[in-house]
């Protein structure tokens, strides 16, 4: 959900059209909105509660949704049975979102240690885009389809990602790894742990931001949770069957993440991917009718 002039503009599935549709209305509608996009199928709300880089019309200064109107989102959520989360770069933003009620802090690049302090104090997980911030905006100049602007504002968040990162580390804030990639990048999810682990510098920590800090920040979605059979995040008896087989100790070596280096891929019990050299392995099984019909409903 969003300002209907600014990011949300930019996308075109359902619930986001239905987020910025209602987004042009203030006050009482953004309740209506907030429960249009749960009726769609979401589990949680993210809204658009400042500025962004990438999008064109949108200054990344600005602080966009009042508090009331966070509220009011915050309440449907909780209603659910779920939370908000929210875009937001710098500390007006944040902050505001925070006084809301907001649990999920998306970006985060340009904010101060007191910000991430009382993230940390009441416990507001922080969603890290790694690769976008370290990496592409550190030559935001080879970023062809940016104006200048944009390209100023790439500038800046790389300068404040390093610092934050390390705050949010020193502080212990509940890190989540976010991808925010598109394109041809998609593929390169799992490089966003690597570069965030430049900083981190904690092989452990890195990998829970993709795992076990992601599943406990999913299960906040509470009765809205799409996983209520079994655990998340463990390979237990009763928990889902999602396995992934490296070639490596990422522990010891976080190349071991890489695509080229994941010799098996499990989701809910079928085999999308079998490297494995074990005649007796399980082979890959594609979806059937039931699992087609799942994905229908995204």
């Amino acid at each position: 959900m969003g300002i209907a002039q600014f990011l949300c503009r930019q996308f075109r599935k359902p619930v986001d059209r239905i987020g910025r549709r209602k987004g042009r209305r203030i006050g009482k509608h953004v309740r209506r909105a907030a429960r249009q996009n749960f009726r769609a199928g979401a589990t949680q709300i993210k809204v658009m509660a400042g500025g962004g880089v990438a999008s064109q019309f949108d200054p990344i200064h600005a602080t966009q949704m009042s508090v009331e109107e966070l509220e009011a989102i915050v309440e449907v959520a909780k209603d659910y049975g779920s939370y908000v989360l929210v875009h937001a770069y710098h500390d007006r933003s944040v902050n505001r979102a925070i006084d809301a009620g907001v649990r999920v802090i998306d970006h985060n690049f340009l904010v101060s240690e007191e910000t991430i302090i009382r993230m940390k104090e009441e416990g507001v997980a922080l969603s890290a885009q790694a690769v976008m911030s370290l990496e592409a905006f550190a030559d935001p100049e080879g970023i062809t389809f940016f104006s200048a602007d944009q390209k100023a504002k790439a500038k800046s968040v790389n300068a404040g990602a390093q610092q934050m990162f390390e705050w949010a580390i020193k502080h212990d804030v509940l890190i989540v790894t976010g991808g925010d990639m598109f394109g041809p990048d998609v593929v390169r999810q799992a490089e966003n742990v690597l570069w965030f682990n430049k900083v981190a510098n904690n092989n452990l920590l890195s990998l829970k931001t993709a795992t076990s800090n992601a599943a406990e920040v999913l299960s906040w979605s509470g009765g809205m949770n799409p996983y209520k059979d079994g655990t998340l995040g463990t390979i237990a008896e009763g928990g889902y069957a999602d396995i992934i087989l490296v070639d490596g100790n990422p522990l010891e070596d976080l190349d071991a993440i890489l695509r080229q280096n994941v010799d098996f891929v499990m989701k809910d019990g079928l085999v999308y991917k079998n490297w494995l050299p074990d005649e007796n392995a399980p082979a890959f099984q594609p979806a059937g009718p039931q699992r087609d019909a799942y994905f229908g409903n995204l």
